[in-house]
């Protein structure tokens, strides 16, 4: 008799503690009241910017807090897949490295606390109109999944948010970074259309490109190969053979160029800055050929008076022209 009770004691007991565990997977707060969670950012560092693939490599933490009462008077560390927790994710990183171990502080009071450290590559969407005179934002946007507005309530911590002083990034100047709460908005791909909509936030940094190294490598070249161009128009108009050399020669460098510009710049749909200035400099490079040549089919007919004047008058409009030019190229 003292078995069978102690039997169905034991199976009370276990039920009872079975029926008062409680289910840590689902979210803190009930259907109606969203459950406010803070995100902050802060940056370690930004190694890379790539023109040709827009994105950058960042070195950066994100800090997730959230509280759930049901865990009040714990002091420890549990697995993130034990507990609920807002499904924090770096929407525009690329190949990102994943540096801490997925564990959750919790306090005593039922406060969570969740830090992980990425590495890698972030998407970043460059205009590059003004190029290499251009202003770019670097953003670092992360997103809670699965949970609409309704369910959370995002808010971005600026006081324990920002940067390390100063980057390893040596081609660009790098501001501080600012940050806000948003909706991001997806939509089905079936005619319904459907909107799904999921808080995020955004942390992101103004970067000034340095203009230093395009002005040495590309700007100062490119005047250099025009302005050799215009010695044809100190040649003997019967000097046939240096003329059209010296001008084919200005046209077939100024081409090259091009061709090492499309490897800094990836395959867009509009003109840069500098396309605008080489595409000038080709022109007035072909115009000294065309004048070259114009001379030359003057001196061969006998007015080789004229051809000489014409050659006076291009030693001043040609470098005038270049120098419009490059006002406009470093003004607008």
């Amino acid at each position: 008799m003292n078995k069978i009770l102690f039997l169905l004691l034991f199976i009370f007991s276990s039920f009872s503690a079975y029926s008062n565990e409680v289910n840590l997977s689902t979210r803190p707060d009930p259907e109606g009241i969203a459950t406010p969670v803070s995100v902050s950012i802060y940056v370690i560092d930004i190694e890379y910017i790539d023109n040709l693939r827009q994105n950058f490599t960042a070195d950066f933490m994100v800090v997730t807090r959230w509280k759930d009462e049901r865990l009040k008077g714990e002091n420890k560390t549990m697995k993130l897949d034990d507990l609920w927790w807002p499904n924090t994710a770096v929407l525009n990183g690329r190949d990102l490295s994943s540096l801490m171990p997925k564990r959750a502080q919790i306090s005593e009071d039922g406060s969570i606390l969740y830090r992980q450290r990425y590495y890698g590559k972030m998407a970043c969407r460059l205009d590059l109109k003004n190029f290499p005179f251009d202003e770019q934002v670097l953003p670092f946007s992360v997103i809670t999944l699965g949970n609409s507005p309704e369910q959370i309530e995002l808010s971005f911590l600026h006081d324990f948010s920002g940067s390390i002083e100063k980057f390893s990034n040596a081609d660009w100047d790098i501001g501080t970074g600012s940050g806000f709460v948003d909706v991001f908005k997806a939509y089905s791909s079936n005619k319904s259309h459907k909107e799904f909509s999921l808080p995020i936030t955004h942390f992101s940094f103004n970067a000034k490109r340095h203009v230093f190294y395009y002005i040495w490598k590309v700007i100062i070249p490119l005047m250099v190969i025009v302005m050799m161009s215009w010695a044809a128009f100190y040649f003997e108009p019967e000097q046939i053979a240096p003329q059209i050399g010296l001008a084919a020669t200005s046209i077939l460098t100024l081409i090259a160029f091009l061709f090492s510009l499309g490897k800094i710049l990836p395959p867009i749909a509009y003109l840069t800055k500098i396309d605008y200035y080489v595409y000038s400099s080709l022109a007035l490079v072909f115009l000294a050929f065309t004048e070259a040549v114009f001379t030359i089919k003057l001196s061969t007919k006998g007015n080789t008076l004229m051809a000489k004047k014409i050659d006076r008058y291009s030693r001043w409009i040609f470098p005038l022209i270049f120098l419009m030019i490059l006002v406009l190229f470093v003004t607008i």
